[in-house]
């Protein structure tokens, strides 16, 4: 940033050295330099990028809404989230500026709705659990990747989801999942997708071993988004 013809630079940072003669505060130019760094501690000094540390419960409740100069209490509203094909309503919690009505929701507030909203559709709709999903893959023998393809190719990633509790199957997915205890259905499905069943003796010894993928999971672009 320069000012005038002059060859002065200012550096826009939180602190300024003392203003050289004759940019005193008296003068016109001095008047303006003096402006603009208080104008610069006023609108930049406390802004720190969003992110997940920033956007916390703590960080918020009774914090200074900037815009307004009011404070931001915490309030509750009902919604209706949306996962898989599915809804449940849940209480979410939020923050809002007693002054002049802004809105904000954290990333934990956000999570904790989802994962309320994830509790009631299972319990609702009857799903397995994580670690039935998890206990059903090794029982029969099979890898992460097996076992995706045996439903229908699905993502590799978002059957390792489901066991982690990070994605929540659908109806259909559940249905067929429990399909694959009874041993024809097995069988067949194994046949339909080119996968090979390891012999009783060899899916024992699995089970015993611990089967384990080290493969990444799928990307972001497979999850369920969030709907309120």
């Amino acid at each position: 940033m320069r000012i005038g013809a002059g060859a002065l630079t200012l550096e826009c940072r939180a602190k300024f050295g003392e203003l050289p003669e004759p940019f005193s505060r008296g003068s016109a130019i001095g008047g303006v330099l003096a402006t603009l760094r208080q104008g610069y501690r006023e609108c930049f000094t406390p802004f720190v990028p969003l992110s997940r540390n920033v956007m916390s419960l703590a960080s918020l409740e009774g914090s200074l809404h900037r815009g307004c100069g009011g404070r931001y209490t915490l309030h509750t509203e009902q919604v209706t989230i949306r996962l898989s094909g599915m809804g449940a309503e849940v209480t979410r919690e939020f923050f809002k500026c007693e002054k002049c009505g802004h809105e904000q929701r954290t990333i934990e507030q956000r999570d904790a709705a989802e994962k309320q909203a994830t509790d009631l559709i299972r319990t609702e709709h009857g799903l397995l659990l994580p670690k039935e999903i998890k206990q059903l893959r090794e029982s029969i023998g099979l890898t992460s990747a097996q076992l995706a393809d045996l439903c229908y190719g699905t993502p590799k990633g978002i059957v390792a989801g489901w066991e982690k509790g990070r994605y929540l199957q659908n109806r259909e997915a559940d249905a067929l999942l429990r399909s694959l205890r009874d041993p024809e259905t097995l069988e067949f499905r194994a046949s339909r997708a080119g996968v090979v069943l390891p012999a009783p003796a060899e899916a024992a010894a699995l089970i015993a071993a611990g089967v384990s993928d080290s493969e990444p999971d799928a990307a972001s672009s497979e999850t369920t988004p969030l709907e309120d």
